[in-house]
């Protein structure tokens, strides 16, 4: 059940449905939302378990949402507490309204279309509200009064500003609009508070079993099952850093709520279906965070979608594949089954999946190859030779498809791990084969890149060939996953992404930017990998400001600059953009370095995190080579870096906290050599001491 919070306590209680609001009446007055002030917060600061408190003069009302329970058996909780914070006693009353509203607001226009919501019928009977004949709210705490009102009779609310409820206990609407509310009388002494609470039940059946103290244990289930979900990776980070490890967390907890059995998704509204190129990114996630049986469960169900020819659906939902040729779908597929195998070394469903990856990889070589032939090396199309077919994968180019460097680095990507997913499973003759076509198509992909920058007269990489446009955050992908750094000229890597800070800086540092996107946390990680961690946690730290509401650790796809702006945001949380959080924050501490087979550790972490009482630890976190255990902290003037649990056969390159220069480094008490200025390699783990 996709219950929905609104950050002033009202709640939906699933998609397209009605939504329940408090209210208090007290000393003659109702007190909704928008008096006094409103304040938020997650239980323990990160489990998934939103409150929202309104202070209204020496009344406060803190409303809290969670949910427990096993499939078609769950239940969502409601607990309002009321406090009283005068020292005599005092009386007030509680009103819970049933709404024929969403909390999704009408400019939410995809998948789920905000606004109103039916109620067509209300029933008051045995203790419980049935509402349209198939939902049911149940006052928990039991409800000194009841009441409910049709449309063409007047608004519910406007009862409730005389501290009265409806008279009539059943209603059928023909507008469709009925409305209706649960009141409690609460009598509280002086600094002291009451607790309500309410249960939307998915299944009517469970209702007569839902006591006031399995309401109490409720609580205290959903923070078990979040320690134990959430409990696979240790990551303490000091000073600014706090807020990021926090939010981590809670990251990890929404792409899992996000998602329906084992179909990843990005959001329960707007984008309420499965897509692969989502799915392959936050797959990633998934895997260094520990889930990896999460995502093993996702290829297993995505992968029998896939077309005849081999082509990877670029989405599925309840209808099935889409079958719309989104060109990046191949290689995110390809991509997601090595991932899995590189970091969990389960070769099993990489054996069982082979013949249908085998045949993504003939598609995915069948494409570039339609781009390879005499036609394509005529001076006009010379631009796209061996290029994939141009697509709307990139959502900047719905309008009209594109030969979008996405779906090629992408493809590249894609065709690399096919070559690698053949030997696992033992497919020594596609191999070579594969082998040789990814080395191909990587060569054909960079001779693009320049070509397009020689038509387009641009210094910088291009979003796509044939429009010779910008979109750095898309240039991302060509870092990572693809890794394509060493292959790219580095003046122009280097120029693309001065041009990413600048425009950065602009909106930072101006008054009236009006949106962004936080697919942006990608080039967080790219300046991690391009040696800029400053600029790194210049990005972040911005980002980090624009959760909405920042206490609830969460991103919707689109951040306007005025919160409360009547403009489409897309789900929040939104599960893709969390997985970017997710994967630029663990870059801070450990990735992957493909040219080589090294293991960076250390790249992103400031001196002062390091010196800071407890300085940062890290372990848990999933990589190619083992499970990383990282830990960074001051030892006199020196800062110790310690790192265990992995083997790169290239080796460990550990990175000095950025700040200051060190002038030296010792390797478990030897003298070693520093490279580029914060570098030290070893072979094994070790405990490297820089000194300042």
């Amino acid at each position: 059940r996709d219950a929905l919070v609104s950050e002033d306590g009202s709640i939906e209680s699933h998609p397209g449905s009605f939504s329940i609001e408090p209210f208090l009446f007290a000393d003659g007055k109702l007190l909704t939302w928008h008096d006094g002030r409103t304040a938020h917060s997650l239980d323990a600061g990160w489990r998934p378990i939103p409150s929202v408190r309104r202070e209204a003069g020496d009344l406060d009302l803190e409303i809290t949402a969670l949910a427990t329970g096993a499939p078609q058996h769950s239940v969502v909780w409601v607990r309002y507490r009321v406090a009283n914070r005068r020292p005599s006693a005092r009386s007030a009353r509680l009103f819970a309204a049933i709404r024929p509203v969403q909390v999704n607001p009408p400019w939410q226009f995809l998948g789920v279309p905000g606004g109103a919501a039916s109620i067509r019928k209300l029933e008051w009977s045995d203790g419980r509200v049935t509402v349209n004949d198939s939902d049911v709210v149940l006052p928990v705490t039991h409800a000194s009064a009841t009441g409910a009102v049709a449309f063409d009779a007047g608004n519910v609310v406007d009862a409730l500003r005389s501290g009265s409820l409806p008279r009539a206990q059943r209603v059928t609407d023909p507008t469709r609009l009925a409305s209706g509310a649960m009141q409690w009388t609460l009598s509280l002494r002086g600094h002291d508070s009451a607790d309500v609470w309410i249960a939307l039940p998915v299944n009517r059946a469970d209702a007569p079993a839902l006591t006031p103290s399995i309401a109490l244990g409720a609580l205290d289930a959903a923070r078990r099952v979040w320690d134990r979900e959430l409990g696979a990776i240790d990551i303490e980070l000091p000073g600014s850093g706090a807020a990021m490890a926090r939010t981590l967390q809670t990251s990890l907890a929404y792409v899992m709520i996000n998602s329906r059995g084992p179909a990843v998704q990005p959001g329960t509204r707007s984008y309420r279906r499965s897509w692969i190129r989502d799915g392959a990114l936050t797959s990633a996630a998934l895997l260094r965070l520990g889930h990896g049986a999460d995502v093993r469960a996702f290829l297993d169900w995505y992968l029998p979608y896939q077309f005849a020819d081999g082509k990877a659906p670029c989405c599925v939902d309840a209808r099935g594949a889409d079958p719309v040729a989104e060109n990046d779908s191949d290689g995110e597929l390809l991509y997601l089954a090595a991932e899995y195998w590189r970091i969990t070394r389960d070769a099993q469903p990489i054996d069982e999946h082979w013949p249908a990856l085998a045949r993504t990889a003939a598609h995915l070589d069948s494409l570039r190859r339609s781009r390879r032939t005499a036609m394509y090396q005529s001076p006009e199309s010379l631009l796209v030779f061996g290029l994939l077919p141009p697509s709307i994968s990139h959502e900047g180019y719905s309008a009209k498809p594109a030969y979008s460097y996405w779906d090629d680095w992408w493809g590249v990507r894609g065709m690399s791990d096919a070559a690698l997913l053949a030997r696992v499973a033992g497919d020594t003759s596609r191999a070579p084969i594969l082998e040789r076509a990814a080395i191909e198509f990587r060569a054909d992909v960079v001779t693009s890149m320049a070509r397009a920058m020689s038509v387009h007269k641009m210094h910088v990489m291009p979003g796509a060939a044939d429009l010779g446009d910008f979109d750095p955050t898309s240039s991302t992908i060509a870092l990572e996953p693809t890794q394509a750094l060493k292959d790219l000229p580095r003046e122009v890597v280097a120029a693309t992404f001065d041009s990413a800070w600048a425009n950065f800086r602009r909106r930072r540092d101006a008054a009236d930017w009006e949106i962004y996107t936080p697919y942006e946390w990608r080039q967080v990680g790219s300046f991690i990998r391009l040696g800029q961690p400053e600029r790194a946690h210049a990005l972040a730290s911005w980002f980090m400001a624009t959760r909405r509401p920042a206490e609830w650790n969460e991103w919707s796809e689109a951040i306007w600059r005025d919160p409360r702006a009547p403009k489409f945001i897309g789900d929040m949380p939104h599960g893709w953009v969390a997985s970017d959080f997710i994967r630029a924050t663990l870059d801070f501490i450990a990735y992957e370095r493909e040219s080589d087979s090294t293991l960076v550790v250390g790249a992103g972490i400031p001196l002062e995190w390091a010196r800071a009482s407890g300085g940062v630890t890290a372990k848990g976190i999933r990589t190619w080579w083992g499970v990383v255990a990282f830990t960074a902290h001051s030892a006199g003037t020196a800062v110790r870096i310690a790192v265990d649990g992995v083997r790169p056969p290239g080796g460990i390159v550990v990175c000095a906290p950025f700040g200051q220069t060190p002038h030296s480094a010792r390797v478990d008490g030897r003298p070693a050599a520093i490279h580029n200025g914060r570098e030290v390699i070893v072979r094994a783990p070790a405990v490297v001491e820089f000194e300042y």
